[in-house]
């Protein structure tokens, strides 16, 4: 079954994430974020810890698109959001994949970033743009 045929609905804290991305509301994203969360990024060996760090890493990159798209989905049995960036006005194209975890807040967070991150969104059979 594709993935965009998974229910997610349910999980009210996967639409907020959803929501705040589809909003560009980075200040949104981080209040869903546990204060001891903990962020990785295959395959990237990059680990940041707690709200703060993760916080200081996203205000710095989230200027670098003009916007996002996010699309919830089901990876391996858990709540995860693929992401379209856009910029230059162009199409929104496949950035990543967020696989997350936590009840009520955001405890962990791995984001398949590109290269990875574009090829995890079509095995997903996920739009290959929004």
């Amino acid at each position: 079954m594709p993935a965009q045929d998974v229910a997610v609905a349910d999980n009210v804290l996967v639409e907020a994430y959803v929501d705040a991305w589809n909003a560009g509301d980075v200040g949104a994203l981080i209040k869903l974020l546990h204060k001891d969360v903990v962020l990785t990024m295959p395959p990237w060996r990059r680990t940041f810890f707690g709200r703060e760090e993760v916080a200081k890493f996203m205000t710095g990159v989230w200027p670098r698109y003009d916007s996002f798209r996010a699309l919830a989905t089901i990876a391996n049995g858990q709540p995860a959001v693929a992401i379209y960036a856009r910029r230059d006005k162009a199409a929104y194209l496949p950035h990543s994949l967020h696989v997350l975890a936590g009840g009520g807040q955001i405890s962990e967070a791995v984001f398949y970033v590109p290269p990875l991150g574009a090829s995890l969104i079509a095995a997903f059979e996920l739009p290959s743009a929004y």
